[in-house]
């Protein structure tokens, strides 16, 4: 195999650590020379950190900014400018683009590199795609527009389930033949490998993962163990993530009235995930819609049973039953009653959680992934 350069584009260094390590490390493996361009820091990492990480990749890292939610017109056109002198500097055989604004943003610097090949990585639709609000639906309609423009001059672009595939393509932002279906970013089934002891004892501890936002159903998670607290005893609720400067976070006062609950748990940010699975017992994620998420798909790999969503991105990880169980978004009615089920039945988070595990490495083996992107950049 020839050896290349590649160019990875995010909006922060923690999408990049957190979700594309395996990819880069099998890309220098296969002897390619990889270089990210994005931000040196963020929320939930620092620039010490950031650094360090990249030098222990063995990638080179050029910083950018870029800010996920600027409106300035200025600053948005100087950040294209600056991925395009990059583009024109390194001349990579690809840029990688994972994020919205990279993918846009990548795909238009890369206009008039007519020698480089552009990916791009579709991980959800974003508030405006998705149509949250009216306002950000108005802002939808111009996001549309530059998606059109910007994926002309993509080689491939990857999409994480078929629900985001469909809105692509019945919007006409992409030709069908350009898009590639993968399942999500995928997980480390080697490293997210539990030695939990099976036999559930109490107490049961269900955990919630990701930014503490109303479309991820944080307020529904929390609503069910407010629900559940009053009737039963020996049961725990685990909340692990941080605010984020995005519409739908939940304001503070809000998620103080939960605080004082004793039962619910908030850990705030942490790095060190594979031990918190392990002190727990059944993955909630009652999300609004997801690219595919990460969290759940670490947690099935640590045999966690799985409650979330029928809803785009979230029902790839469930297997109605085997698994765990598919939800209606926004009811917690019916999330406390899937929640009881494990809290009357515990002999069904073993069972639930081996299947997980082995749907885990069927199907959402970081290797697998990572060897169809490789494999679809280098055609």
């Amino acid at each position: 195999m020839n050896s290349y350069d590649i160019l990875i584009l995010a909006n922060s260094p923690f999408t990049v650590i957190n979700f594309r390590t395996e990819l880069i490390e099998e890309l220098i493996s296969l002897g390619h020379r990889v270089t990210v361009l994005c931000p040196s820091e963020c929320s939930l990492i620092s620039e010490t950190n950031s650094l360090a990480s990249f030098k222990k990749m063995g990638v080179m890292h050029i910083p950018l900014k870029i800010e996920r939610t600027s409106d300035s017109l200025f600053g948005e056109l100087r950040c294209i400018m600056s991925i395009s002198n990059t583009v024109r500097k390194l001349k990579p055989y690809a840029i990688l683009n994972f994020t919205i604004k990279a993918n846009l943003y990548g795909s238009i610097a890369a206009l008039f590199s007519r020698k480089t090949k552009v990916f791009s990585n579709i991980t959800g639709l974003g508030h405006a795609l998705a149509g949250v609000t009216e306002i950000w639906s108005l802002k939808g309609n111009f996001f549309k527009s530059l998606y059109r423009l910007a994926l002309i001059r993509n080689e491939k672009v990857f999409f994480q389930n078929r629900d985001d595939l469909q809105f692509f393509s019945e919007n006409k932002l992409l030709s069908q033949s350009k898009a590639v279906l993968i399942n999500g970013s995928g997980v480390c089934t080697q490293k997210f490998k539990t030695g939990r002891k099976k036999n559930c004892v109490p107490p049961i501890r269900f955990l919630f993962v990701g930014r503490l936002l109303r479309t991820k159903g944080i307020l529904e998670y929390l609503e069910a163990a407010v629900q559940i607290s009053k009737s039963r005893e020996l049961i725990e609720f685990w909340v692990v993530g941080g605010a984020d400067d995005n519409p739908a976070n939940v304001e503070k006062s809000r998620l103080e009235c939960y605080e004082k609950v004793n039962t619910i748990k908030f850990l705030g940010h942490r790095n060190d995930m594979k031990q918190v699975y392990e002190q727990c017992n059944v993955f909630v994620l009652p999300s609004y819609r997801e690219g595919t998420p990460k969290s759940a798909l670490e947690a099935m790999s640590m045999s966690m049973p799985i409650i979330t969503t029928d809803a785009p991105g979230c029902r790839e990880t469930v297997e109605v039953g085997a698994n765990g169980y598919l939800i209606p978004t926004k009811d917690v009615a019916e999330l406390v009653n899937a929640m009881m089920n494990f809290v009357e039945e515990p002999t069904l988070i073993d069972k639930m959680g081996a299947e997980s595990r082995q749907m885990a490495i069927r199907k959402f083996d970081v290797k697998l992934i990572n060897e169809k992107i490789i494999s679809t950049i280098m055609q």
